[in-house]
């Protein structure tokens, strides 16, 4: 499953997300804010499982 996760084409929303959840991370450890923290975390799942926003209907769409 790992290998399969790393070895995806890594486009450019996925490094966006991937990017934002580390500075997002970063500055809730720094600050001392949890908020921050897990929106960093949330964005760092995402990404790292290649998972889009929830839509209307309640299910998540992973990018195959």
């Amino acid at each position: 499953m790992i290998r399969t996760i790393l070895h995806t084409p890594w486009g450019f929303m996925r490094w966006l997300r991937l990017g934002f959840g580390i500075i997002f991370i970063y500055f809730g450890v720094t600050h001392h804010d949890i908020f921050a923290g897990l929106a960093g975390v949330f964005f760092v799942i995402q990404s790292v499982f290649n998972m889009g926003c929830c839509n209307t209907s309640g299910s998540c769409d992973t990018k195959k």
